[in-house]
């Protein structure tokens, strides 16, 4: 009867799960009505906490999204008399969530929304092993293709993806792992568990058994060349899924657990999202291989087009010490660029110039502040950036083609000193407001 209950409450809950962009979120209305609350206390544990909500995690949606939810489910909990649109929570956002709404009540929904989401995986998951045996006819037809997939598989990856196996066909870290990453000892998060254990049912955190615990230390010590010299009798480690490690973070509250669990958070999403968005190629590559053999190289570099770059730096936060990913992310936005480069920043220095020596692109950069020595140095040897002296400005801003605008939260010269975000900004008359003023 419970079970039955439960099949209910979730199926229920499926419903509340909509797709935004590639990613499944929540809105704020229908969580208020899961937890028994106003929406107005689901948006005030948002504001009164905002560093544990960065906008890829929970963000307030734009009109064009609006239609899209509607697009999906005609019956959405969306009011047209409401003034505001909607806020949605992906599944690190609900988590988050939880560490604010404290009560039994939320701690119970938090639970069975985050069973949903990883049903709905599991159900992705299964049919996709159906696949496998008539994708490997047409993988022999595409050499090429296997490379390429390691290679965004490769790019942006964390250091936490090391430190994240595979036990019971789930994804888990060991809790003396996380204890180094949450700089603690590990007893603390065991005791974590023990002193809060209606937060922890087993499927999101349990005990190695003797043989789990034996091949997979093995496996640890072999891949690190690690001689495992303990010896006598040890306590066999516990595991934590991806939930474990969410509902860790309500009772671990410093800023660095925060921080960790965020980036934990974040490395568990790209790994699924590069899993989905193979699932997603092969039943298209199934359909080639039976049209047409000979079509297929071109069909799948169509199929790999559609990776765009965009949804790569739409919007990216850096914290202090990425300095290198910083300025990756600043020549890919200007490498976007077919024609024209409009640079808005005060403050401008030998290391952008540097930049933009290798960028053959006419480069307007406005400005009130710049080395003349500098400047006058790059003017004998390159003519494609024109400098304008102009005091109206703050912010920083890049103009793409007079087409695609971003925000940046940091003078470029200072990228990656400190924390700071890097922002595609896609209202249109936002971007022409801007142009009229230059």
């Amino acid at each position: 009867m419970v079970n039955e209950l439960l099949e209910k409450d979730m199926l229920k809950i499926e419903d509340m799960i909509y797709n935004l962009n590639g990613i499944e979120v929540m809105i704020d209305r229908d969580l208020a009505i899961l937890y028994q609350v106003e929406t107005k206390r689901v948006n005030e544990a948002v504001f009164r906490n905002a560093e544990k909500f960065p906008k890829r995690i929970s963000w307030v949606t734009t009109d064009k999204e609006v239609n899209n939810l509607w697009s999906q489910n005609a019956t959405a909990n969306l009011s047209n008399k409401s003034r505001t649109n909607p806020r949605v929570f992906t599944e690190q956002g609900i988590y988050m969530l939880a560490t604010i709404l404290k009560s039994n009540k939320a701690i119970e929904i938090s639970i069975r929304i985050m069973d949903t989401f990883v049903k709905m995986r599991h159900y992705i998951n299964y049919n996709y092993s159906l696949l496998p045996n008539r994708v490997l006819l047409l993988e022999e037809k595409v050499d090429n293709n296997s490379k390429r997939i390691d290679e965004l598989l490769e790019k942006d990856m964390l250091k936490i993806e090391t430190l994240i196996y595979d036990i019971r066909g789930k994804q888990v870290m060991l809790d003396f792992d996380l204890a180094k990453l949450y700089q603690v000892e590990t007893k603390r998060i065991n005791e974590a568990v023990k002193n809060n254990p209606d937060k922890f049912p087993e499927r999101s955190s349990w005990k190695l058994t003797d043989y789990e615990s034996k091949d997979l230390l093995a496996e640890i010590f072999d891949q690190k060349n690690i001689v495992d010299t303990r010896g006598g009798k040890y306590k066999n480690p516990r595991v934590f899924t991806e939930q474990g490690v969410a509902m860790l973070a309500t009772i671990l509250k410093s800023k660095k657990a925060i921080e960790i669990s965020i980036r934990i958070m974040d490395t568990f999403v790209k790994m699924r999202h590069y899993i989905n968005y193979n699932h997603s190629l092969l039943p298209n590559r199934v359909l080639l291989l039976e049209e047409k053999v000979d079509t297929n190289s071109k069909r799948i570099d169509e199929l790999f087009d559609r990776f765009s770059p965009d949804d790569i730096v739409a919007n990216k936060l850096f914290f202090k010490g990425d300095f290198y990913d910083a300025y990756s992310l600043l020549i890919d936005i200007f490498n976007k660029s077919e024609q024209e480069i409009i640079i808005i920043d005060n403050y401008i220095d030998k290391s952008l110039l540097d930049i933009l020596s290798k960028t053959n692109r006419i480069v307007t950069i406005i400005t009130n502040k710049y080395n003349n020595d500098d400047y006058n140095k790059y003017k004998k040897q390159y003519n494609n950036v024109n400098l304008i002296v102009n005091n109206d400005f703050h912010d920083r801003f890049i103009i793409i083609d007079k087409k695609i605008l971003y925000h940046c939260g940091a003078s470029f010269k200072d990228l990656g000193k400190k924390c700071f975000e890097i922002s595609k900004l896609e209202e249109a008359k936002m971007l022409n407001n801007l142009l009229n003023k230059l």
